[in-house]
C-alpha cells in the first residue's frame, strides 16, 4: 500500500507559527517541509533539517508517520531550532575546526555534534513548555477563586 507523502496542514501553519516566533522569517521564509518514509536513512529519526546558511535556504523532513502530538510538536521546535543555528554550525565547520590539527577536526565535529544535539533537544523542550503554560495562563487565573 503506498503511504501518503503529502504535508498535513496542521504541520506546515505548526513550521510557519514556531519559525515565526524564533524569529526566522522573513529572512528564512520559506521554509521548505517534506516528508519521507525514512528519515536520514536511519528508522528512528523523526525529522531532520537540511540547511544552506549561506542562500538563508532550510528544508525540514518530517517522517511520513507525522501527527499532531506534544513530541511531534517539540520536534518541529528542535529542528528549528538547527534552522536557528545555522550560522554558528556553519562557523564552527567552516572557520574554527579547519585551523585544527589533521584528526582532531573530526574529533572536533563529533563532540561539536553531539554537544549541540543535546543542547537543542532540550532547549526545544524547554520552549514548548514555556509557550505552551502561557497559552494555558489565562484558563488557569479563570478558574482561580476570587478572593471575597
Amino acid at each position: 500500500m503506498a503511504m501518503d507523502l503529502t504535508v498535513p496542514q496542521w504541520l506546515r501553519d505548526y513550521v510557519d507559527l514556531w519559525a515565526d516566533r524564533l524569529g526566522l522569517y522573513p529572512e528564512w521564509q520559506p521554509i521548505g517541509i517534506k516528508l519521507a518514509r525514512v528519515v536520514y536513512g536511519e528508522e528512528l529519526t523523526f525529522a531532520v533539517s537540511a540547511r544552506i546558511a549561506k542562500l538563508n535556504k532550510a528544508t525540514i523532513t518530517f517522517s511520513c508517520d507525522v501527527e499532531d502530538t506534544a513530541e511531534w510538536r517539540i520536534t518541529v521546535v528542535h529542528e528549528l531550532l538547527h534552522v536557528k543555528h545555522t550560522r554558528i554550525d556553519a562557523y564552527i565547520r567552516e572557520c574554527i575546526t579547519p585551523q585544527l590539527a589533521p584528526g582532531a577536526e573530526k574529533v572536533a565535529d563529533a563532540g561539536y555534534d553531539q554537544q549541540m544535539e543535546s543542547y537543542i533537544e532540550s532547549f526545544a523542550h524547554i520552549l514548548y513548555d514555556m509557550w505552551a503554560a502561557k497559552e494555558a495562563e489565562p484558563e488557569r487565573i479563570a478558574k482561580v477563586p476570587k478572593r471575597k
